[in-house]
């Protein structure tokens, strides 16, 4: 059974002339890799069904033509262990990924519908707080099931409610909702669950709300927040000049 490697669903990242900037959201750690590896992540982030070894190698030979292809097998197979072992990628056979993908894709569509049944409900009483309070359980549960990946699928598929004559404290009641949930949660509500609840809430109520997730190179540090029309809502704005590298918007 053929071996591929993807990306793993706990991940986000960005790439530019320096190199790849990737941020661990399970383990809350920031990688920064360069040249070949570099190379090799954008070739795996361009392929969510996964690559093999010998894709692999063969996608990279065509920047590296005057190099010996054993040694293009031997670097790429070490690059690739390295970053299995830190949790970047993962190695998944056909049969493993399929089900896997079939049981996340069931789970978020499933989830998100009962989920959002149930939040509007809540808000048409009113009951914000209540209603970010399942948010964030469903954010929470999303995490743990789908990773990163499962829950920018239910970020980004979540539409903006087609609304008129929205009030101006529409914005500062709902994140303050989440706030006050988030103060009476079960566990400790890191800036990613706050922000995918503000950003679904406020789509809810009408507004364009984005979740974005950012890092500072110096030194490292992972951040997320929304924003609404290009402006912060739920943090201080300074955030985005201090986390000036975008790793996702959803």
């Amino acid at each position: 059974m053929t071996t591929r490697f993807t990306t793993s669903p706990d991940v986000c990242s960005s790439t530019d002339k320096d190199g790849s900037t990737i941020l661990s959201v399970e383990k809350g750690r920031l990688y920064s890799i360069i040249g070949v590896g570099s190379l090799v992540w954008t070739k795996l982030t361009a392929c969510p069904e996964g690559l093999t070894l010998d894709a692999i190698v063969n996608l990279v030979r065509t920047d590296f033509k005057d190099v010996p292809q054993q040694q293009i097998v031997r670097d790429v197979g070490s690059l690739l262990n390295q970053l299995s072992q830190k949790g970047i990628i993962q190695e998944n056979s056909g049969k493993t990924r399929r089900i896997a993908g079939a049981a996340q894709t069931w789970f978020g569509t499933v989830g998100d519908l009962l989920a959002r049944t149930s939040v509007n409900i809540l808000l048409k009483f009113r009951l914000t707080t209540i209603a970010a309070f399942l948010e964030l359980a469903l954010v929470d549960l999303t995490l743990k099931i789908g990773g990163f990946r499962a829950l920018h699928r239910i970020v980004k598929c979540r539409p903006t409610a087609n609304k008129n004559n929205l009030s101006p404290e529409t914005v500062p009641r709902v994140c303050a909702a989440v706030d006050r949930a988030a103060t009476y949660y079960l566990k400790h509500a890191l800036c990613l669950q706050r922000s995918a609840v503000a950003a679904r809430l406020l789509r809810s109520h009408g507004v364009p709300a984005q979740m974005v997730i950012a890092c500072r190179k110096l030194p490292f540090k992972g951040h997320a927040w929304v924003e609404v029309e290009g402006e912060v809502v739920n943090d201080n704005e300074k955030v985005q000049t201090i986390y000036r590298s975008v790793l996702e918007r959803c």
